[in-house]
């Protein structure tokens, strides 16, 4: 049975890379991590200029990619930040954009592992 941590269910992940198959398991492993990364420095950058509508568009990419490697918990997140965003009026986004940039980093980090754990066992 594959283990569901706090910020990703394995099991999934794993699903999508024996959908990917072995000659595309590598590549998905680095779209996701470079993906990630893209939407971690773009919510970054609209945080400082405050930018709502990147904020918008990264958190609802943000939450396509969560959702289908099983990251409930950072989608809820993305989800959270995107209505934020979309709201008028002032809102403070740096507590949750500092949560959100923590769990980006670990979801990363669990790509990476759960890929080389698929190719262990392939």
């Amino acid at each position: 049975m594959a283990e569901k941590t706090e910020e990703i269910d394995r099991g999934r992940l794993l699903a999508l890379f024996d959908l990917a198959g072995p000659d595309q398991a590598e590549e998905l492993a680095v779209r996701l991590q470079d993906d990630l990364s893209t939407v971690s420095q773009a919510l970054e950058a609209a945080l400082s200029g405050a930018d709502r509508q990147v904020l918008c568009s990264q958190s609802h990419v943000l939450m396509g990619i969560s959702g289908t490697v099983g990251a409930e918990g950072l989608q809820g997140l993305a989800g959270q930040l995107n209505r934020l965003a979309h709201a008028p009026g002032s809102a403070n986004f740096t507590g949750l954009i500092a949560e959100i940039q923590h769990r980006l980093a670990r979801l990363i980090t669990e790509v990476r592992e759960t890929r080389a754990l698929w190719a262990e066992q392939t």
